[in-house]
């Protein structure tokens, strides 16, 4: 979204003022379960904004949907905003195959009981 471009503008400009020094790189944040020409433009808009950008990150842990009552993170290890699983959703795979051409790396956060989906997934 707009957002990320945006964030990755800001710690742009605290870099290039001077404001923080220690920006050596920036894993910005894209959501790659996105259709592919949305992806494909966030990643321009994110790589265009800053060449110190490296990698692209997305929170993934999911627990199973939350029951009524429930609220993420402290009912269960589901993360706000995450609806699925990403580690057995082909949309987000898609988006995790158009990293590597452009050179960026993805760092992933997930809950243990998913790592071995994700090294699936990523293998």
């Amino acid at each position: 979204s707009g957002s990320c471009v945006g964030e990755v503008v800001e710690v742009e400009t605290l870099a290039a003022t001077g404001e923080c020094e220690l920006v050596a790189g920036i894993v910005a944040a894209c959501d790659l379960s996105q259709p592919a020409a949305v992806v494909e433009a966030q990643l321009d808009a994110i790589q265009a904004a800053s060449d110190k950008v490296r990698g692209i990150r997305w929170i993934t842990n999911y627990a199973g949907d939350l029951l009524p009552g429930e609220s993420a993170i402290t009912s269960r290890a589901t993360w706000p905003r995450v609806a699925r699983d990403f580690s057995t959703c082909p949309d987000f795979s898609r988006g995790l195959s158009m990293l590597p051409p452009r050179g960026l790396s993805f760092d992933l956060q997930a809950n243990p009981d998913q790592l071995a989906r994700w090294a699936s997934a990523l293998a």
